[in-house]
């Protein structure tokens, strides 16, 4: 039955934009974290176990999320779990303690884990063809980043609104808007997601389809009736599939590399903020400089990331030959002068750190890219997608440590040390893949 190519490009575009709004759903922490401290009075240690409980939750719920995409319609799971994520973000708005906001955190953690498996799943039903599944995945991929760059563009101007609305005499000249804006408050940052992810899923549930009409369903019928009959089989292989994985070095050096781009790359998007914020204000700046500032740094962030990426992959194509490994080194290893130019406060004028959050974009979301491809590649076929689940979960243990931990760190040893401390890290990462340097992609052998 031939796919109408306006139905294909239809559901890709809306797949498109599901992610970029659970990505409003999760790097909106950045935005509120600072007044959320000021309210319930925390120090950044005890904020930053939002971070860490979103993690290790979308970590664990990661390991068997895969189980359960496979055996649910994918577009229901989606908009499940984008509901699920913004009412997460709604009850934030409530919440009176720390240990309420981490319950909340961590369900928006556990919907958010389910979000991109879905995508992918969607994706492949809608573009069977490998020869040009790549270059459209790779677009795909770009949705986080665009997702990410948008945000400050929306949620800093509503802070702004707000502090506008709070000064405006209270008289009768009021308006229902005015009303709102008081209303909320800061919390805007967790309500204007929440709303967006809300109404996205209602997007999802009328314009997207699991897969084209027909053949679909009578495949995946087929497909669940001969997984049934090779469940034995299948579960002795996972008892293998565990023991290769776990004995294997290269997965464990690109676990290493990943754990360090994991901590990297969350410490950026979620204290990065709190970070201009705080010092930037020290120097006298006004609070719409501030606010410029952050929405300039948190912006070029994502466009960095999003062009290091599709760079990154030419560049591992193109000169090297399909070799992963040298270019996560290098990028990884070019994190380190960066954060040790933002600890030396190098960044008195306010294009030094603007390039610098560029910069580190690029870098580390090239390095973010490739490791779980290289996990597949440098991997027995028939143990991949285990391979590229066991770095997925370093990554997610690194993101988890730039929460509380670094957080502590931070209000410990303040954030010179934090972004000396990264240098290290994009030094330890670099080294750990080095000697993957000259590896290629595994060969299956023939008999």
């Amino acid at each position: 039955m031939a796919v109408s190519t306006m139905s294909r490009w239809r559901v890709y575009a809306v797949i498109y934009g599901a992610y970029m709004f659970f990505y409003f759903n999760k790097k909106n922490l950045a935005y509120f974290m600072p007044h959320l401290m000021e309210t319930l009075n925390l120090t950044k240690g005890e904020v930053g176990i939002l971070g860490s409980v979103f993690e290790m939750a979308s970590a664990i719920a990661s390991l068997y999320g895969g189980i359960l995409v496979d055996s649910m319609s994918p577009k229901a799971l989606l908009v499940v779990a984008l509901l699920v994520s913004g009412f997460a973000n709604f009850c934030m708005c409530f919440s009176p303690s720390i240990k309420i906001s981490a319950l909340l955190w961590g369900l928006n953690g556990l919907a958010q884990s389910f979000g991109w498996p879905c995508i992918a799943k969607i994706f492949m039903a809608w573009f069977p063809d490998p020869a040009e599944r790549g270059a459209l995945y790779s677009i795909l991929s770009t949705n986080q980043n665009v997702g990410a760059a948008a945000l400050p563009l929306v949620l800093l101007p509503a802070l702004d609104m707000v502090k506008e609305a709070n000064a405006a005499s209270t008289d009768a000249t009021t308006t229902p808007w005015i009303d709102f804006l008081r209303y909320w408050d800061w919390k805007v940052t967790l309500i204007i997601p929440a709303i967006s992810g809300l109404i996205y899923a209602l997007v999802i549930l009328t314009l997207c389809t699991d897969a084209p009409d027909g053949e679909a369903k009578i495949n995946t019928d087929n497909k669940a009736s001969k997984q049934q009959e090779e469940k034995p089989k299948k579960t002795q292989e996972k008892h293998s599939a565990f023991q290769v994985i776990m004995s294997n070095t290269v997965l464990w050096q690109l676990a290493v590399c990943y754990i360090c781009i994991g901590l990297v790359r969350s410490y950026f998007s979620d204290w990065g903020a709190v970070y201009i914020m705080e010092v930037h204000n020290k120097t006298g700046a006004s609070q719409a400089e501030t606010t410029a500032l952050v929405t300039r740094c948190m912006s070029l962030l994502e466009v960095g990331g999003l062009f290091g990426g599709i760079i990154a992959g030419v560049v591992s194509d193109k000169v090297f030959g399909g070799r992963r490994s040298p270019v996560i080194a290098i990028f990884t290893l070019c994190i380190a002068p960066l954060a040790f130019m933002l600890s030396q406060e190098v960044h008195s004028h306010n294009i030094d750190i603007s390039i610098a959050f560029f910069l580190v974009g690029f870098c580390s979301f090239a390095p973010h890219v490739l490791i779980g491809l290289a996990a597949r590649e440098l991997t027995d076929p028939r143990y991949n997608s285990t391979a590229g689940g066991f770095v997925s979960f370093s990554s997610k243990l690194g993101s988890s440590l730039a929460g509380a931990p670094l957080g502590h760190f931070v209000h410990n040893n303040g954030w010179g040390a934090a972004f000396s401390l990264v240098s290290a890290l994009g030094v330890g990462g670099s080294i750990a893949v080095f000697p993957l340097w000259s590896r290629t992609a595994f060969k299956q052998k023939t008999a």
